[in-house]
């Protein structure tokens, strides 16, 4: 039996990076040990990989035989649910390609490193389905699909390949994306490399090339840079994808009627004749797919009860009982309708079993629509391919 000394010199900072992928999954979960001045804490990260994870406390300011004893705990069972090591698929990863990086790859992806604001990306203006259909007839315009992911740019600079997160922040990237970056990198012998996109479940989309090696596109138009890009990544890559984008209106058009058909996000409108410019210029536009669904005011998660939002939380009738789909904020422009109420709200699409994704509330409140009428049914779903990329 360990005395309380021994017990203190083992006592260190532990973490564990594990990731779990079948037919129907692909999430991550990383767990960490640390300590405070006030004792010892035990924290996990989890959810679909590629999206914004949830963060916990297992349990914080307690001495460090009670925090390694539901550390190890909670790691064993993960690992019993079949959960990896990242190291260890990264390395079986890194096999395939037959390649090492050039120096310690990191284990988790999009994390602030710092909160100043180095980069300054470029940001959609929105716009409704009149504008669009203008820029559709416009030859100078052209369409992409608007990703469904976390926005990340790549950049190489100083020898150090990390990515900027939508605030400009330094982020880390995602192990799997780092390695084979990294080979890129020493294909072409760079030492410099600037790549705008968006991290999902399936990779990184790359949508604008703004340096590469001693060049700087940011002063050329923008069809520029993406046939750049394009040509570039014209291998297929099992993690780095470029966005397509269309330039005739046929294309536009066949472009915007099958996202829609197949229920995607919506569209971004590129203008080819403009260089690069960070912030919310206004040259760059977006057009999304909302659809308006009636749902039941309930009570908030006990999770959400107390987070001092001006919010509501919504539900909708699942196999003859209310089940919860999403909490969202209520405008100081309206009342906050009483829990039982059926109200209106736009969002882009649910997931099947699950929430809806970005719920906005305009301040309708349905006298004529019964709560038993808010069935899961009348809910659009995200289209099939995707739900299994990002389950």
């Amino acid at each position: 039996m360990k005395t309380q000394d021994a017990v203190a010199v083992d006592a260190q900072p532990e973490s564990a990076s594990l990731w779990f992928k079948d037919i129907r999954s692909d999430k991550t979960y990383i767990l960490s040990l640390s300590q405070c001045e006030t004792g010892w804490t035990v924290t996990a990260s989890y959810g679909r990989r590629g999206l914004t994870q949830v963060t916990e406390n297992k349990v914080e300011r307690v001495e460090y035989v009670v925090a390694k004893r539901l550390y190890d705990k909670v790691l064993h069972e993960k690992l019993a649910k079949g959960y990896r090591s990242v190291e260890d698929m990264a390395a079986a990863h890194e096999r395939r390609f037959e390649r090492a990086p050039v120096g310690p790859a990191p284990t988790r992806a999009r994390q602030p490193i710092s909160r100043d604001v180095i980069f300054s990306p470029e940001l959609l203006t929105r716009i409704d389905a009149k504008e669009a259909a203008l820029y559709a007839r416009n030859p100078r315009y052209g369409f992409q699909q608007k990703r469904d992911g976390v926005r990340l740019a790549v950049c190489l600079q100083d020898g150090d390949l990390f990515g900027y997160n939508k605030l400009g922040q330094r982020v880390l990237l995602d192990v799997h994306l780092f390695k084979v970056l990294t080979a890129f990198v020493k294909e072409n012998n760079l030492n410099a490399l600037l790549i705008d996109g968006e991290w999902e479940a399936s990779g990184l989309w790359a949508w604008d090339l703004l340096q590469f090696g001693g060049v700087d596109f940011r002063e050329r138009p923008y069809r520029e840079r993406q046939a750049m890009l394009a040509k570039l990544f014209s291998n297929p890559n099992e993690l780095v994808h470029v966005v397509p984008i269309v330039w005739t209106t046929e294309g536009k058009l066949a472009l915007w009627n099958n996202l829609q058909e197949n229920r995607a996000e919506g569209f971004a409108v590129k203008d080819g004749d403009v260089p690069w410019c960070g912030g919310r210029a206004g040259q760059h536009k977006k057009m999304k797919f909302e659809t308006t669904s009636s749902f039941i005011v309930g009570p908030k998660p006990a999770k959400r009860a107390d987070d001092g939002h001006r919010s509501i939380a919504l539900y909708v009738i699942d196999k003859g009982k209310q089940r919860f789909v999403a909490t969202c904020k209520v405008a100081d422009r309206y009342n906050v309708p009483p829990e039982n109420a059926v109200v209106d709200c736009r969002y882009l699409y649910a997931h099947e079993g699950g929430g809806i994704v970005q719920p906005c509330y305009f301040g309708v409140v349905r006298n004529d629509v019964r709560p038993s009428e808010c069935v899961a049914e009348q809910l659009k779903y995200k289209q099939d391919q995707d739900e299994e990329e990002a389950a």
